[in-house]
Order: C-alpha cells, then sequence, then structure tokens
C-alpha cells in the first residue's frame, strides 16, 4: 500500500484529465464537446468527478480482491483496515488528477500532461521516500503530498490528513476552471 500502488493508481486520474481536455482537443472533438450548450467550467468539474467516481470503484475494487486473495491464503487481513488503506488512495491520486486538469487546460497534447502531471507524482513519491530514509533531508519527506499519505492499513484513516489532500484536490480542480475557460481552442 505504500510501494507501488500509490504510483500506480495516481496515474488512473492523470491519463483521465489528460484524455478529457488536451486528448479532446487532439483530435479535434473539444469544439463539438464545447459547442454544447453547457457552461464551460462544466467539463474540467464533470472530469474530476467522473474520474473521483471510477478511482472511488477502483480502490474498492482492489481492497476487496486484496482481502479475498488474503482470505484465500490464510492471512489474517481485517476488511476494515484494508478498505481504510485502499480508501486513502483515494485523496492522494486526486490531487495529481486535479493538477493534471489545470496542466490539460494549458497544454495541447495529452502525453506532455501526463509527462508533466507524472512526473510530479513521481517526484513526490522520490522526494518523500529520499525525505524518510535519510536524515540529512528529512524534511524532504514534508513538502509533498505523500507527507499526508500515511499508512491507514495500519493506523486508521487519518481525517485531517485526509481532509488536507481533498482540499488541495478541489482547490486544484477550482483553479482549472478559470485556466480551461481562458483557453483558445486549436480548429
Amino acid at each position: 500500500m505504500s510501494f507501488m500502488v500509490p504510483l500506480a493508481v495516481g496515474f488512473y486520474p492523470i491519463l483521465a484529465a489528460a484524455r478529457a481536455i488536451a486528448g479532446a482537443e487532439q483530435n479535434r472533438s473539444l469544439d463539438v464537446i464545447l459547442s454544447q450548450p453547457v457552461p464551460r467550467w462544466h467539463l474540467p468539474v464533470a472530469t474530476f468527478a467522473a474520474f473521483t467516481i471510477g478511482l472511488l470503484e477502483m480502490v474498492l475494487l482492489f481492497a476487496l480482491i486484496t482481502w479475498a486473495s488474503a482470505v484465500a491464503f490464510g492471512v489474517d487481513l481485517d476488511l476494515g483496515d484494508m478498505l481504510a488503506g485502499s480508501l486513502n488512495l483515494l485523496p492522494l491520486s486526486l490531487i495529481y488528477g486535479a493538477l493534471a486538469l489545470i496542466v490539460s487546460a494549458v497544454v495541447r497534447q495529452p502525453s506532455l500532461v501526463t509527462g508533466i502531471a507524472g512526473g510530479a507524482l513521481v517526484l513526490g513519491y522520490l522526494t518523500d521516500a529520499v525525505g524518510k530514509i535519510a536524515a540529512d533531508v528529512d524534511w524532504m519527506a514534508d513538502i509533498t503530498p505523500f507527507r499526508f499519505y500515511g499508512s491507514a492499513i495500519e493506523n486508521g484513516l487519518d481525517a485531517a490528513d485526509v481532509g488536507v489532500l481533498l482540499a488541495g484536490a478541489v482547490l486544484f480542480c477550482v483553479i482549472s476552471i478559470p485556466v480551461f475557460a481562458r483557453k483558445d481552442i486549436r480548429a
């Protein structure tokens, strides 16, 4: 839950955000989407809502499959602990997905969006890891969203940390609205 899963799960909302705006512009369908009689701010908000729901489904399915596998092999794993650990992936992943929304509202290539937001995810992960293992640079663990990730499977969900990450994700989503509103669409 703390090694590769946050990286793997974190890329889902990044890819969804990259495809929704920059991907739609690259395949020349964004102008058609925006010609519908709905306000422009609906696209980033709907994209955020869609990848949040998809992410929730993904982490719940992951929790159930992992728990069922543990039970099948005789490992004592509490379903509640597994759900807490899996749900803890949601706010961390949403931060990077919402960051990808901002980037997608600026750049035109989904691969570049994925590279920038995915690079931020990997850099945050590595910065947190280095800060936790090297005493000289332990401050590094405090400057990334991973600082608020914790170990919910062992300690339960920390409401304050989850709140900080969710607030950051919502803030990034809100920031993406005016950025996207000023975007010129390539026809």
